[in-house]
């Protein structure tokens, strides 16, 4: 695939840049990178020329990217391998909606660029803002379905429980153009702008957006059809903090089980998985793996349930795991493809610095999705 190095440093994305001092502490030692939290920046306000500059970057990129070729030999001299999967991928990116009428940044929100400027984001300024976890059972969701069932097969529907501002939904839709999502939120200012967001990546004919409660929600017409189904679930008990602050109520809904519970979100995991491709994923702090755990005996009904303990590394890669994803299944499919119990994963290499380089399993999402930029 070709290669597009230009840059837009006024929609810059925290997951392909690194920001750097310009100080040195000794002739001998290197610029520092400065530490950043999670693969997200909040971005500076979006005004139109920033937009119209966007644009023209975006294009470029599209138009930077092979075309489906024909012959044979067109193929082995771009050094692709033309496959269904390829083309519908490739054509999942042939949207260019960037208009200002379908961007409405508004005040309280930032337009993100994510996923090495695969993914475009607008987030809330001050609330609830997608973190590293979300990116983690994106990738981890995408490396097990293709365990399982192979690179070029897809998911009939993707089901995302707790979507948020629905990264994980929006990744997972453009990672498997022949996919329809589904995601259901319960704050209706995030629901709001899930369903922007979709428009925003091309996915407005293949995402539904559901506003509702998952203890309560009917979906009925989807019971047993869901072949992957992925849940950022609030994890802390209604009694764990308070906050006076009204701008961290957002968050705080965000966090606390407050209307529905874990045993609420497994519940409605087991009615809608497929009995035998089925797959689900669920993202939770390590330090409370045990209430995982008892909610899944509780729940019971699952097949198959398999542990993976992501280790932050870089350059704290000594300290234990801060997240697990527990994938499940009500039938045997996990147990025949993935056979240990539990696995581990690094998310940025062991010693390096820069928190904006991932290790393969990250990245080789970041590449299935379709476009290649430079680091």
């Amino acid at each position: 695939m070709r290669v597009c190095s230009r840059r837009v440093s006024s929609l810059r994305a925290c997951a392909t840049t690194a920001s750097v001092s310009s100080k040195v502490a000794a002739p001998t030692q290197q610029p520092r990178k400065r530490k950043q939290h999670g693969p997200l920046q909040k971005q500076i306000p979006v005004t139109p020329n920033a937009l119209a500059q966007f644009i023209k970057y975006r294009r470029d990129l599209f138009l930077n990217m092979p075309r489906p070729v024909e012959l044979d030999a067109d193929a082995k001299a771009m050094g692709v391998e033309v496959t269904p999967a390829y083309v519908a991928r490739l054509a999942a990116f042939q949207c260019d909606v960037l208009a200002s009428e379908h961007v409405g940044v508004q005040p309280d929100e930032t337009l993100d660029v994510i996923f090495r400027h695969r993914v475009l984001l607008l987030q809330s300024r001050k609330g609830y803002r997608t973190t590293s976890d979300a990116m983690l059972l994106t990738c981890r969701a995408a490396e097990l379905w293709n365990e399982v069932h192979g690179d070029d097969a897809s998911p009939n529907i993707v089901v995302d429980v707790c979507a948020g501002s629905g990264v994980v939904g929006i990744g997972l839709g453009l990672r498997y153009a022949k996919s329809d999502v589904l995601a259901l939120e319960l704050q209706s200012q995030f629901a709001e702008r899930c369903h922007r967001n979709a428009i925003l990546n091309g996915l407005a004919k293949r995402m539904e957006v559901v506003n509702g409660n998952a203890s309560e929600v009917d979906l009925s017409h989807h019971l047993g059809s869901v072949d992957l189904l992925v849940c950022n679930p609030p994890y802390m008990q209604v009694d764990d903090y308070s906050t006076r602050d009204p701008q961290s109520e957002e968050r705080a809904l965000a966090r606390k089980e407050s209307a529905a519970t874990i045993d609420d979100f497994l519940r409605l995991t087991k009615s809608l998985l497929h009995p035998t491709r089925g797959i689900a994923l669920f993202v939770y702090p390590q330090k409370r793996r045990d209430r995982m755990n008892d909610a899944l005996d509780r729940v019971g009904g699952f097949h198959s349930i398999r542990w993976t303990d992501v280790h932050r590394g870089g350059i704290s890669y000594h300290k234990p795991s801060a997240t697990v994803i527990v994938a499940v299944s009500v039938g045997d499919i996990l147990a025949k493809a993935a056979p240990d119990v539990c696995t581990d994963r690094l998310m940025h290499p062991v010693g390096c610095e820069d928190v904006t380089k991932y290790t393969p399993w990250i990245e080789d999402f970041f590449s299935s999705i379709g476009l290649h930029v430079s680091p």
